[in-house]
């Protein structure tokens, strides 16, 4: 048996200024408590620098976010650096993105996976396919 489900996306652009910001922030915050999801995932580009990937879900942490899910993998330097981010923000991954061609380039990583990014044992960033296929439940790496 399905469960229903609905999913809402946020997006914004980076240049924001602080103020607004934060006057959006506290939206989003109220939009949450209001709409009482499930999940709450923060969506973050895997080109980003350790350090500003840190920064960003500090700045988000507020919104007690569930899962990360990365974008670009296919414009990323190198994978370890989403690792070191997941191992100290301690959050799963849900998805990662490796394309524009959305939905079939969001896909849910495995372990394996990303062990294999990581070592560069393979040039391919594709994993299951997920299209849309519900959310992430209790799955992640």
């Amino acid at each position: 048996q399905k469960t229903a489900y609905e999913i809402y996306q946020c997006d914004w652009s980076s240049d924001v200024c602080s103020s607004d910001l934060a006057h959006r922030l506290d939206e989003i915050d109220r939009f949450l408590r209001a709409a009482d999801p499930h999940e709450v995932h923060l969506v973050l580009s895997s080109t980003l620098s350790e350090t500003v990937l840190i920064k960003t879900i500090d700045r988000f942490s507020h919104l007690a976010t569930d899962r990360i899910i990365f974008t670009k993998l296919d414009e990323a330097v190198g994978f370890g650096v989403i690792l070191n981010v997941l191992r100290q923000v301690d959050q799963k991954l849900a998805f990662v993105t490796n394309g524009q061609n959305v939905p079939n380039d969001i896909q849910r990583p495995t372990g394996a996976r990303l062990a294999e990014w990581v070592l560069g044992r393979n040039e391919n960033t594709g994993t299951s396919e997920v299209g849309g296929e519900g959310t992430s439940n209790d799955q992640g790496v």
